[in-house]
């Protein structure tokens, strides 16, 4: 979880040093997709707090990482699918906090150009 953090934190230092469109674009790309990572790490932290699935995450079977990592992604794009249903409060918290990063990470960088 950290090393995601730090790899986020170098590649947006040299994103805004570099100032190309190029490397903002890739820089950008490879950041969302950290992002969704992370926050499927912390999702699965949640899981493993909560072992009993009626305190953190519905989900149908047992929460691996790729079932996570799907949930992450879905909030990234904001879809909502329903599939994966945060349960505990800190569970929906993160979900929140993960859209609310998500929709600053966007307007951050289109105000950086």
């Amino acid at each position: 979880m950290g090393l995601h953090c730090f790899l986020i934190f170098l590649i947006l230092r040299q994103v805004f040093a570099n100032r190309s469109p190029r490397a903002g674009y890739q820089g950008s790309v490879a950041v969302y997709m950290l992002l969704g990572l992370l926050w499927a790490v912390s999702y699965e932290i949640v899981e493993l707090l909560h072992p009993d699935p009626s305190e953190s995450l519905r989900i149908r079977g047992e929460a691996t990482l790729p079932q996570l990592s799907s949930f992450s992604f879905t909030t990234l794009a904001t879809l909502g699918l329903g599939d994966i249903l945060p349960i505990s409060p800190l569970a929906r918290s993160l979900v929140v906090l993960e859209a609310l990063v998500v929709s600053s990470f966007r307007s951050f960088l289109i105000a950086g150009w």
